[in-house]
């Protein structure tokens, strides 16, 4: 799936929001695997935070928890029909 990235320095870790349907923020995942994104374009959102577009996977870890870990930053290809 593709996210936006965000670091967080209070936290010391990188994460991506969830939202709902009408576009409200609702949950904070963490993400691991975040020193794949270095040289990575960063860009802004709307509030002036600043965030890495990523691919990450979603893997379920050995105690049935369900953790978020980043592929490595998103290239746009020839076959993607959005953006």
């Amino acid at each position: 799936m593709i996210k936006h990235i965000y670091y967080s320095k209070k936290m010391g870790a990188y994460y991506f929001l969830s939202s709902n349907a009408f576009g409200d923020e609702m949950e904070i995942h963490k993400v691991y695997g975040g020193d794949k994104l270095k040289g990575a374009p960063i860009r802004e959102d709307r509030n002036g935070r600043k965030y890495i577009v990523a691919e990450v996977k979603e893997t379920l870890g050995k105690k049935g928890y369900t953790y978020y870990e980043v592929v490595g930053p998103y290239i746009k290809r020839d076959t993607d029909s959005h953006e």
